[in-house]
This record gives C-alpha cells, sequence and structure tokens, in this order.
C-alpha cells in the first residue's frame, strides 16, 4: 500500500486502510469491516470477495 500510515493517535473513520486501499468506495470510508472468513482465511474487508477475483 502506497501513502501516509494514519496515525494511531487520531484514525480514519471506517477502515484504516480506506485512506490508501485503490478498492475503497464510500462504505469502507464510513463502517469499520468486521474479521470474518473468505476461502479459509480471515480478512476484514468489505470487498473482500470482489477484490480476490479481480487479482486471480
Amino acid at each position: 500500500l502506497e501513502g501516509e500510515l494514519p496515525s494511531p493517535l487520531n484514525p480514519p473513520s471506517g477502515c484504516t486502510f480506506h485512506q490508501r486501499c485503490p478498492y475503497a468506495v464510500e462504505r469502507c470510508r464510513q463502517e469499520v469491516p468486521l474479521l470474518r472468513e473468505v476461502d479459509g482465511r480471515q480478512v476484514s474487508c468489505h470487498r473482500a470477495e470482489e477484490v480476490g477475483e479481480a487479482d486471480a
């Protein structure tokens, strides 16, 4: 990921990676993603299934 790391003292709203993620959408800016299993891996991303298909 490129860009500045978010401040741990003042983290951004939503997903902490949304400012640096090329796949981020408005939902990422507003909601913290829950940890869940996708394809046998634990992920914390709203778009894990979509991103996984794009990278395949």
